[in-house]
């Protein structure tokens, strides 16, 4: 004798907000796309350090190299910084 479907089970955690929808913010994808320059800024700079080709490309690198890797760095570690959130103590 078959009683029918079975009824679904409960949500033990029936008092917990629903998941919001997946999607992703145009605030986050402009961050990892200054992310994204912030880390091509700190190769360019370390490649610049040691740029032995001669050139406008090669005068600009190993001229500004020390901009592009403390520019870079800032904006890397300030991005991070804010994605990750104060800290509780």
């Amino acid at each position: 004798m078959d009683a029918g479907p079975n009824p679904p089970a409960p949500n033990p955690l029936s008092y917990a907000p629903p998941d919001p929808p997946r999607r992703v913010s145009w605030l986050d994808l402009a961050g990892h796309a200054m992310l994204g320059v912030g880390l091509a800024l700190v190769l360019a700079g370390f490649v610049g350090r040691e740029y032995a080709y001669s050139g406008m490309f090669g005068d600009f690198l190993r001229q500004y190299y020390p901009h592009m890797l403390m520019t870079g760095g800032f904006i890397s570690g300030v991005l991070i910084s804010v994605r990750l959130g104060p800290f509780t103590r």
